[in-house]
């Protein structure tokens, strides 16, 4: 699987990923250290990549209109390693199941929101 994440991500969250056997890219090592997440999730999508972010007003826009793949880490940066890896089978059975989820990643578990068109 390929995952973009989103220039709030820690960079230890794309060695995790690595080991596990996935491809992930920074916005930096494709070129678009300074695009919005608009267009992040537009070049994640059209990759046919999950986009990972932490940032809450990302994830309610990708809620409001739904396209891809999105992952919504809500957790502090220093456990973020640990809250995706703990339960990244569970995720990317989720993300693989649909062409378009907003996925929201806790402490707790994996909980895909609705689909909302605003």
């Amino acid at each position: 699987m390929l995952f973009i994440l989103d220039h709030c991500i820690d960079r230890a969250v794309a060695g995790m990923l690595r080991r596990h056997g996935h491809r992930c890219h920074s916005a930096g090592e494709v070129g678009l250290a300074t695009a919005d997440d608009n267009t992040l999730a537009v070049y994640a999508d059209d990759k046919g990549a999950i986009f990972v972010s932490h940032d809450a007003e990302a994830a309610q826009r990708r809620r409001e209109n739904t396209f891809g793949r999105h992952i919504h880490l809500k957790c502090l940066q220093p456990f973020a390693v640990q809250v995706l890896e703990k339960h990244l089978d569970e995720l990317i059975e989720l993300a693989t199941s649909r062409d378009s989820i907003v996925i929201k990643v806790t402490t707790e578990g994996v909980h895909p929101y609705p689909r909302n068109w605003t």
